[in-house]
C-alpha cells in the first residue's frame, strides 16, 4: 500500500472535507484563474457566433491540440471568452465536471 500524502484524495476528504477534484474541474479553474488564454467573444448573438466559429473559423482544441469543432462563449471575470474544443474534449468536460464547476450558479 502506497503511503498517504498530505495531497491524496483521502486525506483531503478526512482531513479538510473537501472532495477530490478531477482533472475536469482542474482544467476549468485553470482557465478560471487565467480567463485571458481564451480569445475574447461577442456578448450578443452568441448562437450564431458560436456556429461561425465553430463550422467556418479554424481554431485549436484548447486542451489537446486537435482541431476544434465546437466553440463555446465562457463568462469569465473579464467578460466572454471562446473555448474552443474538438468534440472529444467538449465531452470530456460534459461528462467529467463536477456541475457546479459546468454551470456555476450566479
Amino acid at each position: 500500500m502506497l503511503p498517504r500524502g498530505p495531497f491524496c484524495d483521502d486525506h483531503r476528504r478526512e482531513f479538510f472535507g473537501v472532495e477530490p477534484v478531477s482533472e475536469v474541474d482542474r482544467f476549468l479553474m485553470l482557465l478560471r484563474d487565467n480567463p485571458t488564454l481564451l480569445d475574447p467573444a461577442p456578448g450578443e448573438a452568441a448562437a450564431a457566433a458560436m456556429q461561425h466559429r465553430a463550422q467556418d473559423e479554424i481554431h485549436t482544441c484548447l486542451r489537446c491540440g486537435e482541431r476544434s469543432k465546437a466553440a463555446v462563449i465562457a463568462a469569465t471575470k473579464i467578460g466572454p471568452r471562446w473555448l474552443d474544443v474538438c468534440w472529444g474534449c467538449y465531452n470530456w468536460i460534459q461528462l467529467g465536471a463536477t456541475p457546479a464547476r459546468l454551470w456555476p450558479r450566479p
